[in-house]
C-alpha cells in the first residue's frame, strides 16, 4: 500500500479549502479515484467481492 505525504495547508476561509480540496480530487486519474473509493469501500464493509453490484427489484403498485 502506497504512503502517502502529509502536507498541511492553511486556508484564509472554508471557500478557498474547498476549492483547493476539488482542485486535488479533480488533478487525479480515473483509476487513482476509483482505488481511493475502493479502499474506503473496504474499510466500511470489509473484504466482499470487489466491484459494484446491480440490484433490481420490482414493486407492484397498490390501488389507491
Amino acid at each position: 500500500m502506497e504512503r502517502m505525504k502529509r502536507v498541511v495547508r492553511v486556508f484564509d476561509d472554508f471557500a478557498a479549502a474547498d476549492a483547493a480540496d476539488l482542485d486535488d480530487w479533480l488533478a487525479l486519474s480515473g483509476e487513482e479515484r476509483m482505488r481511493i473509493g475502493e479502499g474506503m469501500r473496504m474499510e466500511a464493509f470489509g473484504v466482499v467481492e470487489p466491484g459494484l453490484q446491480r440490484v433490481l427489484r420490482v414493486v407492484e403498485l397498490g390501488e389507491s
